[in-house]
């Protein structure tokens, strides 16, 4: 079996009377290859892209066929689930040119500690930022794993701010977020919260209880790998998901592990959050030259409603059955058929208790879940670019460099306030007029 070939294809294309050919081009220069594709005489139906400013950008170039027509003739099903501030997301100067397919959660981080390191200092499970502190200080200098040698670290994170989320809640803000003041928006970047939440992983950083980085791993999956797997640190944030990965990866080495979830931490005033995951997952574009643009829309729609079990949950009876009110699984069948997703993801809405029945019965999976959603927040502003974003766009990536400088102890604290000034001259104030404009424009809209 291969995307082309596999009783789940057999299933849409029988219900649909649609004949469909999957391409599944290499991941890795996987935006360039959409622009190649584009560009072909006889270009594909439907592209797929997880990447907003992908989107954006083909709108802007002409490339993808605005959609409102389609939906409206073939759609229902996608209009009945897929909500209003979705469809925002991909309406660009009053049409559609997308169709949004959803995350079925709102949270991602948690933060895992080694709750058998913290039985051999008898130490409590942290709830606040300074018993965090403590609990990262004590990893790292008291021997926790009693190999009588110092080599352990208390922490560790991504580069760029990546799987900081839990910690940064606890200053009131999280990186790149928009958060609401007195009715305004205010970009947490440059806020007071944000310096003083960088100066405590710098700190952390300054005192060597953090694991340094060895590279910058591409995916968060490959960081995973090469840096916790080692069982040298106690502590780290990832997603909620992650937590029987990693104590796989260490029992392939001999290494046994005992890793615990637990709430992001309180901060020094009462805050607390997690980053929020945008409601639109990924974008499925039909190109302005499509000769069959309807059967995309009618793909789309049975994935939706009609085939949204079946592609979701696998085939009843082979890979699940009810059994009174519960689902069971036949995990090895499920196994056997994940490969459905491929089609499941390109029209996802969200289904949470058939998401769920595939790891109900892993408790502790479903405890971290909730505590990922339980604090997340999600950007007060929730469009894609103001036009001052976008032209400053290149210039502004490149000024975050110094969030990093200053973690790791190559810049002095001092330079946020440069950060700041820089950020405003290079239009941020203009940015942050534009933010609010918008927010007043949607404040108004939805009353």
């Amino acid at each position: 079996m291969d995307e082309n070939n596999n009783p789940y294809l057999h299933y849409i294309e029988d219900n649909t009377n649609i004949d469909i050919r999957v391409k599944m081009p290499s991941v890795t220069p996987y935006e360039d290859t959409l622009k190649v594709e584009l560009s072909n005489a006889t270009p594909p139906d439907m592209l797929t892209t997880y990447v907003s400013k992908t989107f954006y950008d083909l709108v802007e170039r002409g490339e993808l066929a605005p959609l409102d027509e389609l939906i409206a003739s073939y759609g229902a099903d996608l209009q009945k689930y897929i909500p209003e501030e979705a469809w925002n997301n991909v309406r660009v100067n009053g049409h559609i040119y997308a169709i949004p397919t959803l995350y079925d959660v709102s949270g991602d981080e948690v933060i895992y500690v080694r709750k058998d390191w913290l039985d051999n200092l008898n130490l409590d499970i942290p709830t606040t930022i300074d018993e965090i502190e403590h609990v990262i200080r004590a990893f790292t200098r008291q021997d926790p794993d009693r190999n009588g040698k110092e080599d352990t670290y208390g922490i560790t994170w991504m580069p760029h701010l990546n799987y900081t989320s839990p910690l940064l809640g606890a200053f009131g803000v999280q990186f790149d977020h928009w958060i609401k003041i007195d009715g305004q928006l205010a970009y947490a970047n440059i806020l007071p919260g944000m310096k003083e939440a960088v100066s405590f992983l710098a700190g952390l950083n300054k005192e060597k209880l953090v694991k340094p980085f060895t590279s910058f791993f591409t995916t968060k999956t490959a960081w995973l790998h090469h840096t916790i797997v080692d069982n040298n640190v106690g502590m780290f944030s990832s997603s909620w998901y992650n937590r029987s990965f990693i104590q796989n990866l260490q029992r392939e080495k001999g290494i046994e592990a005992e890793w615990i979830a637990i709430d992001a931490p309180i901060g020094r005033n009462g805050e607390r959050s997690t980053r929020a995951l945008p409601l639109v997952r990924g974008y499925q574009l039909v190109p302005k030259n499509s000769a069959n643009k309807a059967e995309v829309i009618k793909l789309l729609n049975f994935i939706a409603e009609e085939g949204r079990e079946t592609l979701d949950m696998g085939f009843e009876h082979q890979v699940w059955h009810r059994q009174g009110e519960e689902i069971v699984y036949d995990v090895n069948e499920d196994k056997a058929s994940e490969y459905r997703g491929i089609y499941a993801v390109l029209a996802n809405v969200q289904n949470r208790e058939a998401y769920e029945a595939k790891f109900k019965h892993d408790k502790v999976k479903v405890e971290n879940l909730r505590k990922a959603e339980r604090f997340a927040v999600e950007s007060a502003f929730t469009s894609y670019q103001t036009s001052t974003m976008k032209s400053q766009h290149k210039q502004l990536e490149q000024l975050k460099a110094i969030f990093d400088e200053m973690i790791s102890g190559q810049a002095s604290m001092d330079e946020f306030d440069r950060y700041v000034n820089e950020w405003k001259a290079l239009g941020g104030d203009q940015i942050t007029k534009e933010v609010n404009e918008w927010h007043a424009s949607n404040r108004a809209n939805k009353k």
